[in-house]
């Protein structure tokens, strides 16, 4: 490893961004590949690509990661995060540091096989970047021929470089699901539907599912469930203090006739109300 892989790297780990809005790390791969001889482009937002062009009739592609995590950096490093709440967490510094080594030998090359794109992408933790980036027409545009990427991967031997035939990779799917009930009364508990206790059961059932399957394809990680209230089925609730009015059944509170808490007459009306 060069000391200016190193230097890349550490410069781009102080300065990580989410998603698509990546000013800083833009402006810092322009500075760098401006002085190198290859035109710049921004096909997308928060992407940028530089072409090294060789006069060849077609093109090879790399390709790396350029946005971080909402992750607080706590390692103490003196190169650490200067962003609160950010971090590079998932290696796309040294992705966008290699990368840029890359270019670096490529400004002092004469002759290669193909031309060279590279590329930079955003948004691979989130909205999906990389679609919108093959879509803008950028690599039918330098006629590539193939894309190669490449992630750190801390359990391999420094120095080892592992691949395989067809995909190496897995590709991440987030799907959400809504699951919504319907509430009822009480006295008719039957004509309503358990929303919550659905929702488990789909758990239950999806995890059953993965068991299932051989351990090298197990890869479902629910991350969040929240229940709350239908906007469409709530019904306003009377402001208190209420005041109870003398009724055959004593209240909740005791005080048949000047209650000042929110527990109300007994009626079917109120009863309604805290089941829902």
């Amino acid at each position: 490893m060069t000391e200016q892989v190193i230097q890349f790297r550490r410069a781009l780990h102080q300065i990580p961004e989410l998603d698509r809005d990546l000013p800083e790390t833009m402006a810092y791969l322009r500075r760098v590949l401006a002085p190198l001889g290859c035109a710049l482009s921004t096909p997308i937002p928060g992407a940028l690509c530089a072409f090294f062009d060789f006069g060849k009739a077609d093109a090879i592609a790399f390709r790396s990661d350029a946005d971080a995590l909402p992750i607080q950096e706590r390692t103490g490093l003196s190169f650490a995060s200067t962003h609160p709440g950010r971090m590079h967490a998932c290696g796309h510094d040294a992705h966008m540091a290699m990368v840029l080594d890359l270019a670096v030998w490529l400004a002092g090359q004469r002759d290669l096989p193909h031309n060279v794109l590279l590329l930079f992408q955003p948004a691979e933790e989130t909205t999906g970047g990389a679609k919108d980036l093959c879509q803008s027409g950028v690599l039918e545009a330098h006629h590539v021929q193939c894309v190669f990427g490449l992630h750190l991967w801390p359990e391999l031997p420094a120095g080892v470089i592992a691949s395989r035939k067809r995909e190496l990779m897995s590709r991440s799917c987030e799907v959400s699901v809504t699951v919504t009930g319907r509430s009822s009364h009480i006295a008719k508990a039957q004509e309503g539907l358990d929303a919550l206790a659905a929702g488990v059961e789909f758990y239950r059932r999806a995890v059953a599912l993965e068991a299932a399957l051989p351990s090298r394809m197990r890869s479902f990680s629910p991350s969040r469930t929240a229940c709350a209230r239908s906007p469409r089925r709530s019904r306003p609730r009377p402001a208190a203090p209420w005041t109870c009015t003398p009724t055959t059944a004593t209240p909740p509170c005791g005080t048949p006739t000047t209650c000042t808490t929110r527990c109300g007459p007994r009626t079917s009306l109120s009863r309604s109300w805290r089941t829902r």
